[in-house]
């Protein structure tokens, strides 16, 4: 082939894509893109946020925990238990037995 024949050939599909690029249709293809890419960024942001406020969350309460000299949660578990209060589930025999009292009854006893 004539060198001539590819140059010239290139610079017409050159032209044409510039053309198509340019295109209104492409262009709205570009809006319609970009927009999606806001969206996206704004929900990845949105995310970040919230792990950011959980952290500092979790890193103020370490820091209570740690000038209250608590062990953390652990600690406090095995402190409820040697209270007694690890059985809270299970019903007390004297609340069983005493009768509920209405709110009239209670009004009328003071």
């Amino acid at each position: 082939m004539h060198p001539g024949i590819l140059i010239g050939a290139g610079f017409l599909l050159g032209t044409a894509g510039v053309k198509a690029v340019t295109s209104k249709p492409a262009k709205k293809a570009y809006v319609k893109g970009i927009v999606c890419g806001m969206k996206a960024k704004e929900s990845v942001e949105s995310m970040v946020d919230e792990a950011k406020a959980e952290f500092d969350d979790l890193m103020a309460e370490a820091g209570y925990e740690r000038a209250e000299g608590g062990e953390g949660f652990m600690a406090i578990e095995e402190a409820d238990a040697e209270n007694g209060e690890a059985e809270a589930d299970e019903p007390k025999p004297a609340a069983a037995a005493e009768p509920a009292k209405s709110a009239k009854s209670k009004k009328a006893a003071k």
